[in-house]
């Protein structure tokens, strides 16, 4: 989990307010809209964006609006990306490391 921050741009638990599909150069991916409760890494903001992939082998998280995510994002604060490929989570899941998080690690 300290790596996964360590290479991390953004590391924040936030509940998904929207998603958008979008296409950009025939390349599908998804635009979530995040309001941050906790910021571990990062500037504390409370509206956070980024994509995602649409989850074909392209390592896109199936975030759904109204749910709570730890979320371990990359790239410039201004295109944020996040995927399953990283610790991303529910809180609940011991692999998103939460407590972690909140201990300080």
């Amino acid at each position: 989990m300290a790596q996964e921050k360590a290479q991390s741009t953004r590391v924040f638990l936030g509940r998904v307010s929207s998603i958008e599909e979008r296409t950009d150069r025939d390349f599908p991916y998804k635009r979530v809209s995040f309001v941050a409760t906790e910021t571990f890494k990062g500037t504390p903001t409370r509206d956070v964006q980024l994509t995602t992939g649409m989850g074909d082998g392209d390592c896109g998280y199936f975030f759904e609006t109204g749910q709570e995510y730890v979320v371990y994002a990359y790239g410039k604060e201004d295109e944020l990306v996040a995927g399953y490929c990283s610790l991303t989570g529910s809180p609940s899941d011991p692999r998103s490391g939460l407590e972690e998080l909140r201990d300080g690690s």
